[in-house]
C-alpha cells in the first residue's frame, strides 16, 4: 500500500504540476461586487459544508465503506497492510486532485496497475475511490 500511496501521490503532484504549467490570459481588473445580507441563514449539513469547502461532491458513508473494502483488498492482494478510513479518504482526495487537474479515470485507474494493483482491483479502488470522495466525476 505504502509503494501504491506513493506512487500514486507523486503522479498527483506531477499532473498538478503540469496543469499548473499551462497559460493564461493576462489578469483582468477586478469587477465590483455588492453583497447583501440574507433575512435568514440558509440550513447547512455536513456534506453540503465539504462541498463548499473543496467543490466537491462526497459520497455516501456506504460508499466509504465500500471504497475501504476495495482499497484494503486490493492491499492483501499485494501483501500491503490494511489502511484506516482517514488515510484511505486522503488517497481518494489525492485522485480526485488528479481529476480535477484534467486526468481522466483511466489515468487514474493507470496510476494504481502502475503501483502494483491488479487491473481488476485498480478499477475497483478508482471507481469507488472517486464515488466514495468527488462524485461530481462520475459519468
Amino acid at each position: 500500500m505504502n509503494r501504491t500511496l506513493s506512487a500514486a501521490i507523486a503522479a498527483t503532484a506531477a499532473a498538478l504540476t503540469l496543469a499548473g504549467c499551462s497559460s493564461s490570459p493576462e489578469p483582468t481588473t477586478p469587477s465590483t461586487v455588492t453583497v447583501t445580507a440574507a433575512a435568514t441563514a440558509p440550513t447547512t449539513t455536513p456534506a453540503t459544508v465539504a462541498t463548499e469547502a473543496t467543490g466537491r461532491t462526497p459520497g455516501q458513508p456506504v460508499q466509504e465503506r465500500l471504497f475501504l473494502r476495495a482499497l484494503n483488498a486490493a492491499n492483501a492482494n499485494m501483501g500491503d497492510a490494511p489502511v484506516d478510513k482517514a488515510r484511505a479518504l486522503d488517497f481518494g482526495a489525492s485522485m480526485c486532485n488528479a481529476l480535477d487537474a484534467g486526468a481522466s479515470t483511466f489515468d487514474a485507474n493507470q496510476i494504481l496497475v502502475e503501483g502494483g494493483m491488479t487491473p481488476t482491483d485498480a478499477g475497483k479502488v478508482a471507481a469507488t475511490g472517486i464515488a466514495a470522495v468527488c462524485s461530481e466525476h462520475l459519468p
